[in-house]
């Protein structure tokens, strides 16, 4: 009739003498295990089907271990790559903008020397008007130097005329 163990680990024996003893028939006692054991049993595993569910899961985790090592390795791989291009690309910019200041210096120093020879004929045209007007200023003071001396000799003279004047009537 019942086995005293089965594979899952249920007395189905103990189960039914116990219905028994409880007031339960022969008959209804047996049904009764057989039905909750086919329920314990039915989404039980046994043994053997964990050994292959963990042999699965072991199979499943070194596949997966093995996926994830290339995918480390596609990774590592893309990213030297990208290293090499970016470096690359880096001294690319880095000539391209070296040569740019290049050009911008030069373009500045052509222009900084301009403005100084531009600076340089203004202030000789600068010099050259003041030279101009200190001579005209010179010339004038000059003139007026004469023009004095001739005032004063035509005052001496006046005086001294009015002297000997003065010196007949008295």
């Amino acid at each position: 009739m019942f086995e005293a163990m089965n594979e899952f680990g249920v007395d189905t024996l103990k189960a039914a003498r116990a219905l028994e003893e409880a007031g339960f028939e022969t008959r209804q006692a047996e049904t009764l295990v057989t039905v909750f054991r086919s329920f314990a049993v039915g989404d039980a595993a046994t043994r053997s089907q964990l050994r292959d569910f963990e042999q699965g899961m072991k199979t499943e985790m070194a596949g997966l271990h093995a996926g994830i090592e290339g995918l480390r390795s596609e990774t590592k791989t893309e990213i030297e790559g990208l290293r090499s291009e970016l470096k690359g690309e880096t001294v690319e910019r880095r000539s391209e903008l070296k040569h740019a200041v290049e050009t911008l210096r030069s373009e500045m120093k052509a222009e900084i020397e301009g403005l100084r020879v531009e600076m340089k004929t203004e202030i000789e045209g600068l010099r050259v008007e003041v030279m101009e007007k200190i001579a005209d200023i010179q010339l004038t003071v000059a003139g007026l130097k004469t023009r004095m001396y001739q005032l004063m000799l035509a005052q001496t003279v006046v005086i001294v005329g009015l002297i000997v004047s003065l010196d007949r009537l008295l």
